[in-house]
């Protein structure tokens, strides 16, 4: 797309950027948003409450800006001081762990969006870090849930490249007043380009192996059969004591712990050769995956900048898994 623009000492010139690939989304969100507003206007959607259309019009949360504040900086203690329950503790201590391991899979996945080699060690470790102080932080700020990654955006940083900041309260509002059919649509195409970028993983390993097909096939089987019919029969999970009641109930209806065990399971019991399980570009020991892709940075981008020549000087920090220095031990 020509785009105008002007530089110092050069004056205007056109330049030719892919505007619309960067902003696809919110162009289908613009464009969605519009033709609800048409309907809302001509009454073609219901104004009942109870109606399933009420909530596609564009007039059903309007409320929202108007009380949101023009700019609000979160505070710890805000709603109140924080306190410490064993028991909610141990139950979240499960779902902590299967977010875990659904966080590194979402950094292979987003690094496969951006064009950027598989993260190293370090760098994993550094993410699963990170979110574990901002949940801590998140909780002193009063929030009444962790942070973590979100496979849908991983989506969408394939097709806007681009961060919000969340500080303006009429802007963050603004986004919420977005009907569902449209915060729908939208999440089919994040989520289904996200659900595209985990298969995209599987070009690692041996696709025509019998072996290799069953596993994936028997995990997503049985990471949707389990977790559906648990939520359904909830009352097979009661001990007695409420804090292991919920960790049961937690670890049988999630479907990364049901279909991930299957996988790990049967991928190490079913025999096979480490070029048909993928294991050889994984663990580093060759570039066959690699190869397949043009990428537009190269593992540098893990460092940390600024920072890591001053931590090369330091021999503690080969040993600090969340530093780039860190040497894996063989």
């Amino acid at each position: 797309m020509p785009i105008p623009i002007w530089r110092f000492g050069k004056g205007f010139e056109i330049i030719r950027y892919p505007l619309h690939q960067v902003l696809s989304i919110l162009i289908g969100i613009t464009i969605g948003w519009t033709v609800a507003a048409i309907l809302t206007v001509t009454n073609y959607l219901s104004a009942d409450v109870k109606s399933e259309q009420f909530f596609s019009r564009t007039d059903t949360r309007m409320h929202v800006i108007s009380s949101a504040p023009w700019l609000y900086v979160p505070y710890p203690g805000q709603f109140g001081p924080s306190s410490f329950s064993g028991g909610v503790f141990i139950s979240f201590m499960v779902p902590t762990i299967v977010s875990i391991i659904d966080s590194i899979a979402d950094y292979y996945a987003c690094a496969r969006t951006v064009k950027a080699p598989s993260p190293p060690v370090h760098a994993i470790n550094r993410g699963v870090a990170m979110e574990g102080m901002f949940s801590a932080i998140a909780g002193m700020f009063g929030a009444g849930h962790a942070t973590t990654t979100y496979g849908g955006n991983i989506g969408i940083i394939g097709m806007t490249k681009m961060a919000v900041v969340a500080i303006i309260g009429k802007f963050t509002a603004f986004f919420v007043t977005v009907p569902y059919a449209v915060l729908g649509a939208t999440s089919i195409i994040c989520g289904g380009a996200f659900v595209g970028l985990v298969f995209s993983n599987l070009f690692y390993l041996d696709v025509k192996s019998t072996r290799n097909l069953t596993i994936v096939g028997m995990s997503i089987m049985i990471g949707i059969m389990v977790p559906r019919w648990s939520e359904k029969n909830l009352d097979v999970f009661e001990t007695g004591i409420q804090e292991l009641t919920n960790m049961l109930q937690i670890l049988m209806t999630s479907p990364n712990l049901a279909g991930g065990i299957i996988a790990c399971l049967l991928d190490n019991t079913i025999p096979g050769t480490k070029e048909e399980r993928g294991m050889i570009a994984w663990l580093g020991g060759g570039d066959e995956g690699d190869t397949k892709v043009d990428y537009e940075e190269g593992t540098e981008l893990y460092e940390i900048p600024a920072l890591t020549k001053q931590l090369q000087k330091f021999r503690i920090c080969n040993y600090i898994p969340i530093f780039p220095t860190f040497r894996k031990m063989e």
